[in-house]
C-alpha cells in the first residue's frame, strides 16, 4: 500500500484518476437499496436492547465523570495512508456491483472533456464532409486561424437539445464511448445539424495526444448501444 503525505492525498480526493471517476460514476447510477426487513428489525432490537440495559444499569454505577469515556487513538499515523486503500474499496464496489452492471476494463477508453454543441444549421454531404467541418469549427471560434471573427455559429439551445442524446453530458459520453475512436478522447465539438438533407449530429473528437480530429456522423437518437454511424472522416484541425 502507497502511503502519502497529507498533501498529497488531499490532491488525490480533490482531483480523482480517470478509473476512481468511473467507479464513482458507477455507484452514483446504482438504484437505491432497501434493507431487509428482516435486518432492520433486529438492528432496531439491539438497539433498543442496548439502549434499555444501559438505562438500568446507570443508577448502579459508580460515578465515572473522572474517567476518560473512550480510549483516545492517535490517527496522524494512519491519514496517511487511507488513499492508497481507495483502489481496494472500488473494487470491492465494483465486485458487489457485478451481478448487475458490466464494469469498463481498465484499458478502455475514457471520453474526457467534452466541448461545446452547436447549431450551425449546416447541411453537410458526403463528399464535402472534409472541408465543411474544419469550416465550422473556424466559425465557432474553435480553429487555430479563427482570429477575432468568432462565434459565428450558435450554441443549440434547449429545445434543439431536448431531442438529441446532447442533451446531456452522460448521453454525449454514451454516444461517443461507441463511435470507435482508438485510446481516450477529447470531445472538441458537436454540431447538431443535418446530413444528406436528414437530421444529424457531427460529433469531432480528438484522441489524446493526437493531432488530427475525427468527424463522425451519428443520427441525433446517438446510444451506446445503437450509436448508428453515418459517415466518417479523419480531418486536420482548422
Amino acid at each position: 500500500m502507497t502511503e502519502l503525505t497529507d498533501e498529497a492525498a488531499q490532491a488525490r480526493f480533490d482531483a480523482p484518476l480517470a478509473d476512481e471517476q468511473a467507479v464513482m460514476a458507477m455507484l452514483a447510477a446504482l438504484p437505491p437499496v432497501t434493507m431487509p426487513r428482516e435486518l432492520s428489525d433486529s438492528i432496531s432490537a439491539a438497539l433498543a436492547a442496548e439502549s434499555a440495559s444501559r438505562a438500568t444499569g446507570s443508577s448502579a454505577d459508580s460515578d465515572t465523570s473522572d474517567q476518560p469515556l473512550a480510549e483516545v487513538i492517535d490517527l496522524s499515523s494512519r491519514r496517511r495512508t487511507w488513499v492508497g486503500a481507495v483502489a481496494g474499496i472500488a473494487a470491492a464496489a465494483v465486485a458487489l456491483a457485478g451481478a448487475a452492471y458490466v464494469v469498463r476494463p481498465h484499458d478502455a477508453q475514457v471520453v474526457g472533456e467534452l466541448g461545446p454543441v452547436l447549431a450551425s444549421g449546416n447541411v453537410y454531404t458526403s463528399g464535402q464532409l472534409s472541408s465543411e467541418v474544419p469550416q465550422m469549427l473556424t466559425n465557432a471560434g474553435l480553429g487555430s486561424n479563427s482570429g477575432t471573427n468568432t462565434a459565428r455559429v450558435a450554441p443549440a439551445d434547449a429545445a434543439q437539445l431536448s431531442q438529441t442524446f446532447a442533451a446531456t453530458t452522460d448521453g454525449i459520453r454514451s454516444c461517443v464511448a461507441k463511435l470507435g475512436d482508438s485510446g481516450d478522447v477529447t470531445v472538441v465539438a458537436i454540431d447538431l445539424a443535418q446530413y444528406q438533407g436528414n437530421p444529424a449530429a457531427v460529433v469531432v473528437t480528438r484522441a489524446t495526444g493526437g493531432t488530427e480530429l475525427t468527424a463522425t456522423v451519428v443520427a441525433p437518437t446517438c446510444t451506446s448501444s445503437g450509436p448508428e454511424v453515418l459517415a466518417r472522416t479523419t480531418i486536420t484541425a482548422p
